[in-house]
């Protein structure tokens, strides 16, 4: 079975956590996956509920919850938020094949109910807002909260300096012993990239540590080898090729360095035509540099 991942922006994530963690939304966000959007009228359509006993109910039928695997794809995404600000929990869902240990039958009626509302006629539709990066979230949010209906789905550290990072991990193992060495070896890798997570949050004022991953995982020839990958963000001031500089001294790779001009935000509109939204958009707040239907960024 897969545990229902949460996803904490600023936790280190190695393990996957219970569904329980998805408490306390205020909101609930429908919207299409990638492999949907082609089969919808408008691929930006999307299902968002505000009233929050719609939100506490759909939430509690996910609660201490987990769903089986299936091979059938992901068709929509179900995303519970705190704020707008703050990603909940974010789970697939396809109708055909969803099982779930509790609940599944009411889970599916009342997913496809909000489905259903999409593909035969959208309720509301996502938008990219484009911002300069000088325009810090928490101004958007001061702006338009209560007038508007926005959410950072790429998260609200966009706009900082990132540095992607890499470490290595390898030993040599004897045939007879390669599971317990493969468990050292992550645990030798996990502590590597901590390390040098600490270091790095110490000397540059860490504001934001993405969730670690493990994208290579192998062995060969009598040696284990595992990669431990992570984003950092980091304050303004910080420039990224001082943060490489560091990473490259103390033992790391850096897999990409960024300092953004601008980010996006997502606006959520009963109004369909872009034109339209575009135009209130930038005329009510002159720092929107640009409109664009979701995923769309230019």
């Amino acid at each position: 079975m897969r545990k229902i991942a949460t996803l904490a922006a600023l936790l280190v994530v190695f393990s996957t956590p219970s569904v329980s963690d998805a408490q306390n939304a205020k909101f609930l966000l429908i919207r299409p996956a990638r492999a949907m959007e082609s089969r919808l009228p408008k691929a930006n359509g999307v299902f968002l509920i505000t009233d929050e006993k719609q939100v506490s109910k759909a939430e509690q039928l996910f609660q201490n919850n987990s769903a089986f695997a299936h091979k059938c794809g992901a068709l929509w995404l179900v995303d519970f938020w705190k704020s707008p600000s703050e990603l909940s929990e974010e789970l697939t869902f396809n109708a055909e094949c969803e099982k779930f240990e509790h609940n599944t039958k009411q889970i599916i009626a009342d997913i496809k109910e909000y489905t259903n509302r999409i593909e035969a006629a959208a309720p509301q539709f996502l938008y990219n807002l484009k911002v300069p990066s000088s325009v810090a979230p928490d101004v958007i949010l001061k702006d338009m909260t209560g007038e508007q209906n926005v959410f950072f789905l790429y998260g609200a550290f966009q706009h900082l300096p990132s540095v992607t990072l890499r470490v290595m991990q390898t030993m040599k193992f004897e045939k007879n012993k390669a599971a317990a060495a493969e468990t050292e070896n992550k645990a030798a890798g996990k502590a590597k990239i901590m390390d040098l997570i600490t270091k790095l949050g110490i000397q540059f004022q860490t504001v934001n540590v993405g969730r670690v991953t493990n994208p290579l995982s192998g062995s060969g020839d009598g040696e284990m080898e595992d990669v431990f990958e992570v984003t950092l963000k980091f304050p303004k001031a910080v420039e990224p090729n001082d943060v490489a500089k560091f990473v490259v001294e103390n033992g790391g790779n850096v897999q990409d360095k960024r300092t953004p001009e601008f980010y996006f935000v997502q606006l959520v509109s009963s109004q369909k035509v872009l034109s339209v939204v575009k135009d209130f958009v930038q005329q009510k707040y002159d720092y929107i540099r640009e409109v664009f239907e979701f995923p769309n960024k230019k």
